[in-house]
């Protein structure tokens, strides 16, 4: 399995290679997943040379980070925000089995239970 790596879901690939330097420049490694594997688990996309899964329920740009230490996150946070990259996750004994379309649908939740509640702070 990887180590320490940013994957990146559903970048066009014209974005790509500016994406990529800038986060070389961070000293950050990164994989762009496409379509063909939104359907793997994030264990299996770890995995060097792992199969192909298809699915096409990402409709924005999200990362995942994978084997960071806490003192390592906030500069791959800090290049992510720089890419305009909002949604973002750190991967978990829990999450490595769930898929990128998994994953990414409890992060979209997620961000719309706090616009909920803090609109209804607003009130």
């Amino acid at each position: 399995m990887l180590s320490r790596i940013v994957l990146i879901y559903a970048m066009p690939e014209e974005k790509r290679d500016a994406a990529a330097e800038t986060l070389k420049a961070a000293g950050l490694p990164v994989l762009f997943i496409g379509r063909e594997r939104y359907g793997l688990s994030l264990r299996s996309v770890l995995e060097p040379g792992s199969a192909e899964a298809a699915g096409d329920g990402i409709d924005e740009i999200f990362a995942v980070l994978h084997g960071f230490s806490r003192d390592g996150l906030d500069p791959a946070l800090e290049a992510l925000r720089s890419l305009g990259i909002g949604l973002k996750a750190v991967t978990t004994p829990t999450n490595l089995s769930w898929s990128g379309e998994k994953l990414y649908k409890n992060l979209k939740a997620e961000r719309e239970a706090i616009k909920r509640a803090k609109n209804r702070k607003k009130r």
